[in-house]
């Protein structure tokens, strides 16, 4: 978690430094103002990206691998137990302090609210004017502007002013503020948005600005204007006010020419610098694969199929070389065990891949032969073997079985015979030697 927090906070850091660098300076403050709130988004978003690198192992291998890393995974959750006082504590304490922001947070709100509800309302275009006694300049908060009594009964607030919080209105400004300051409170530890909040404020005044002049094109009257409201103060916390941020930037911005082509080129430049921050802050993982189903059951067709051809190599040799029944015993041992881990393998597939694969069937299955030849017991086989279950009919009896074990044996292969309809003919009875 501490890694991930790190990780937002060092491209949250870099996108508002892109910001600061190459987009505030040109007039496409539309653009600026998705992009800043969009910045806080794509911070939160670019560490959760994964990139997985798969290392291909073998069937054994990988069996191995997947069983240490459970044992590792086993060791984390031991270790996290042992933490788990000191994670409550911090947490807590973590809780506590963000508490105390939505209380700030909540207290200014309830008293806009009450400024809102004990004064006099009036409506102007899509905002409406709240009367007060306070002596300010008019200040925005959704569609509410607060606008000082005196000077508005007498009628010497100038148009400007009113044009500059009706763009407020109109835009949603309030909402961008609102969205910082309950982030702000959540993530209180990141100093970022205290710059973020900023940054987004006097993004507003440039848009207010930008469409006072655009309206009453007097760009030196209205920074004289402006100058001579500097010193008045703004007592509402989340209401956007007329004089935030006065700067020589905001004044320089007014007279700014910007190039088209110049705008479209910072705008475009956004495309790669985010995609490189996916690379860069997204979290790299190297995993095992997992085999497809495919290849499973490709190596198991194959294995099987070479140990079928092997091991008639070697019957037929060792009956010609008494020296091969060793190493025929030797072969047959190493290809059940490769057997046995393919079996394994199978066995841990989902029901819906075992229906794709074939189920890894040992060539010397007493019955192989026989579903081989007989199309009924392998249709049978096949969908037995589809649902996960093999129903194989009882073995015969031994060579020099007794009489008694040959009726019993015969006696299990009718009642498996009427138990599954097969029509199977009855094995006939073992030779005696």
């Amino acid at each position: 978690m501490i890694i991930y927090l790190l990780k937002s906070a060092g491209c949250l850091a870099l996108l508002i430094l892109f910001y600061h660098l190459v987009l505030e300076k040109e007039k496409m403050h539309n653009f600026n103002r998705f992009y800043l709130l969009g910045s806080i988004l794509f911070s939160f978003l670019a560490p959760l990206t994964t990139f997985t690198t798969y290392i291909k192992q073998g069937i054994i291998n990988a069996k191995v691998a997947l069983t240490t890393n459970t044992y590792t995974d086993n060791s984390v959750l031991i270790i996290e137990e042992n933490i788990l006082n000191y994670s409550h504590i911090l947490i807590s304490l973590y809780g506590l302090i963000s508490a105390l922001f939505f209380l700030r947070f909540g207290l200014n709100l309830f008293k806009i609210i009450q400024k809102i509800r004990l004064h006099k309302k009036i409506k102007h275009d899509n905002a409406r004017l709240i009367l007060v006694e306070d002596e300010i300049l008019p200040h925005t908060f959704w569609n509410y502007i607060f606008i000082n009594k005196t000077a508005y009964e007498k009628g010497t607030i100038e148009k400007e002013l009113f044009t500059h919080e009706l763009t407020h209105v109109t835009q949603k400004h309030t909402l961008d503020v609102l969205i910082i300051e309950l982030l702000q409170a959540v993530f209180w530890i990141n100093p970022l948005f205290i710059f973020l909040k900023k940054a987004v404020q006097l993004n507003h005044e440039f848009l207010a600005d930008e469409n006072v002049i655009n309206q009453h094109k007097n760009t030196l009257q209205y920074q004289h204007l402006l100058l001579n409201k500097a010193a008045w103060n703004n007592e509402y916390y989340l209401a956007t006010n007329l004089n935030y941020s006065l700067t020589k930037k905001r004044l320089k911005m007014m007279t700014t020419e910007s190039s088209r082509s110049l705008i479209l080129l910072k705008k475009l430049a956004v495309i790669p610098l985010l995609t490189g921050f996916i690379f860069l802050f997204a979290e790299r993982v190297e995993a095992q694969e997992i085999l497809a189903v495919e290849e499973i059951v490709e190596i198991t067709q194959n294995s099987i199929d070479e140990y079928e051809i092997k091991y008639k190599y070697y019957e037929e040799e060792r009956n010609k070389k008494p020296h091969f029944v060793k190493s025929s015993k030797e072969m047959q041992e190493n290809l059940s065990t490769k057997f046995s881990e393919l079996r394994r393998l199978y066995d841990n597939l989902s029901k819906a891949d075992k229906k794709k694969a074939k189920r890894p069937i040992h060539p010397h299955d007493p019955y192989l032969k026989l579903e081989k030849n007989n199309k009924v017991f392998y249709k049978l086989r096949s969908a037995l073997t589809a649902a996960d279950e093999l129903l194989i009919p009882p073995p015969p009896p031994v060579p020099n079985a007794s009489k008694e074990e040959v009726l019993k044996a015969k006696k299990a292969f009718l009642d498996w015979k009427k138990r599954t309809g097969n029509d199977l003919p009855t094995p006939p009875p073992p030779r005696k030697n």
